[in-house]
């Protein structure tokens, strides 16, 4: 027994010899700076570290700060086929990469580039490295860059980092401008420490994280104004007890400290509006993503230089146990982005507030509101006689702070002022703008149809032109594109790039009617496909003008069927 037992003990201790250390990786001495640590400056960024432990690194995520971003419409996209053929014209180059290999037994440093790629579908932008070991083919790795949604930073990832190409360190240089001479990097306007994380995944499965920082400075230099504009009202929706359509614009010019928080006041005669709580989103449903069409009351659009084009999506009234409901604005897009916003109601007005907003230039927020049954804010005065103010109190992630009082335009009084009803009793003036329809189907399919229309009204001025904007992932494939129309015969096609046609009466007198079927020729991005399974309405901008010039402008909001 007692040899068994030494025989099992000596067992043991070969097995536990005999097995290898725990592989693993690390990644040290991390330096993530700018040359120039100026708020809001442009300026090269530079990151460094080194790899170590027993594995070679395969998958690597860099967390940049906050605040801290590229613009890559700054810089020409390089196709699929330039970066495989090591072609990408200079104007898409953003900045350089050096790595240091073990080749054949002795480390070398090895330099690259890194070029602003085509993106994916869904991506705001695909960085590409293209490494040239000397007497070795060169080495091309592509980088997807997402937003983190919980504080808008960027995170590239890189993966597959061939496990022939042994790594010690790193440096990476991204350029304060892009080889087109325009602006690529910019700081974060915070003064707050700026922290990267760096995570990287070894060849067995080791895992190693680390961070560096910078402190961003002279925060107080950077200006801070943002501007605040309204409009509000409809005709027959002005009076005291209506509900008007409104609509704010808060505008930034570029260079300035990004806004952190925006507080709106609406001040009387403006008041909530007390149907608005029948059509409150319940958190359950908010939360598994399923609130219904009736909690929209409106659409938010938000501009951004670092994107190509508006995200845009609904703005819904979410249920705040205990509280005033909340605000939740959809901003879908290149990416898809939720921002929540607080209201309350107090003895000086109706206060909406977004706070957190992430550290990026907005250069415009704006907030459709419906009017009518589905509006969130009501009236308790007659809107024409008795003009509203709205006031705007913003702070800047620099730290600075600034109030604006702005008096919003209000539309759809009648000649001289006085009630349009709306339960404020009175006259009120005959609505000549003219009627809109927009539709669009078959988005499932191989041919999705689009169908456009405005309609003189009675006593109105006969239509002239009629232009149809299609909303974003949904552009037109010319060659392919078959339009029916009714009140003429002339349709200007949309040049490369554009997403507008454009139907033209031929008669001086104008038409009736002028409507528009696109039967063929609609491409439809696959975001759009995935995104209205969950939210099906999309908007469609029409504009028509009127014999004499007038135009008129509907954003049409559509459920896609």
């Amino acid at each position: 027994m007692l040899f068994r037992r030494l025989t099992l003990l000596a067992s043991a201790i070969f097995v536990l010899a005999a097995a290898p250390a725990q592989a693993d990786i690390t990644v040290t001495n991390i330096q993530a700076k700018p040359a120039d640590t100026k708020a809001g400056g442009h300026s090269d960024f530079t990151l460094s570290f080194d790899v170590g432990g027993s594995e070679d690194i395969k998958d690597l995520d860099v967390n940049l700060p906050a605040g801290l971003l590229g613009n890559p419409n700054a810089a020409t996209q390089c196709t699929p086929e330039q970066f495989s053929g090591d072609t990408c014209p200079a104007a898409s180059k953003v900045g350089t990469q050096t790595v240091n290999v073990t080749l054949l037994i002795l480390p070398t440093d090895v330099s690259g580039d890194v070029y602003n790629l085509v993106p994916h579908a869904g991506e705001p932008a695909r960085l590409g490295i293209i490494l040239r070991p000397p007497a070795m083919a060169a080495i091309k790795l592509e980088s997807p860059v997402r937003v983190r949604p919980e504080d808008g930073g960027l995170t590239s990832e890189l993966r597959n980092i061939p496990a022939d190409f042994p790594i010690n360190s790193i440096s990476l240089t991204l350029q304060a401008k892009a080889g087109s001479g325009k602006d690529f990097m910019t700081n974060p306007t915070s003064c707050g420490p700026a922290v990267t994380r760096l995570h990287a995944t070894g060849s067995s499965g080791g895992v190693g994280d680390g961070e560096g920082s910078f402190t961003p400075t002279a925060c107080d230099a950077l200006p801070f104004a943002p501007k605040l504009s309204a409009t509000v009202g409809e005709a027959g929706k002005n009076g005291a007890g209506a509900v008007p359509p409104l609509s704010t614009v808060i505008e930034q010019a570029p260079g300035e400290a990004n806004t952190k928080s925006a507080k709106v006041t609406l001040l009387p005669p403006l008041a909530p509006n007390p149907g608005a709580l029948a059509l409150v989103c319940p958190l359950a449903n908010f939360n598994a993503d399923t609130c219904p069409d009736k909690s929209t009351v409106g659409e938010a659009t938000v501009v951004t230089p670092l994107l190509a084009t508006p995200l845009k999506g609904p703005v819904r009234v979410i249920e705040n146990p205990g509280k005033a409901p909340k605000v939740a604005l959809y901003l879908n897009g290149v990416i898809n982005l939720r921002l929540v916003g607080d209201t309350d109601v107090t003895a000086t007005g109706i206060v909406t507030t977004f706070a957190g907003i992430p550290d990026v230039p907005l250069s415009r927020f704006q907030l459709d509101f419906n009017g009518g049954t589905n509006g969130l804010v009501g009236t308790n005065k007659d809107i024409c006689t008795n003009p509203p103010t709205i006031k705007g109190e913003f702070t800047a992630h620099s730290g600075k702070t600034t109030t604006v009082m702005a008096s919003p335009k209000v539309v759809g009084c009648p000649a001289g002022g006085g009630s349009t009803g709306g339960g404020g009793g009175g006259g009120g003036i005959k609505n000549l703008r003219p009627t809109f329809a927009a539709s669009l189907s078959r988005l499932a399919t191989s041919k999705p149809r689009l169908k456009g229309s405005v309609k003189r009204r009675t006593g109105g001025k006969r239509i002239r032109t009629l232009s149809i904007t299609l909303p974003g992932g949904l552009s037109f494939d010319r060659g392919k594109l078959k339009v029916g129309v009714v009140g003429t015969s002339h349709v200007l096609l949309p040049v490369a790039g554009k997403k507008r046609i454009v139907l033209k009466t031929k008669s001086a007198k104008g038409a009736q009617l002028l409507a528009a079927t696109v039967r063929s020729g609609l491409v439809v991005s696959k975001h759009l496909r995935s995104r209205v399974k969950r939210h099906p309405k999309v908007t469609i901008v029409l504009k028509a003008t009127e014999v004499g010039g007038k135009a008129y402008t509907q954003r049409q909001r559509v459920t896609v069927r």
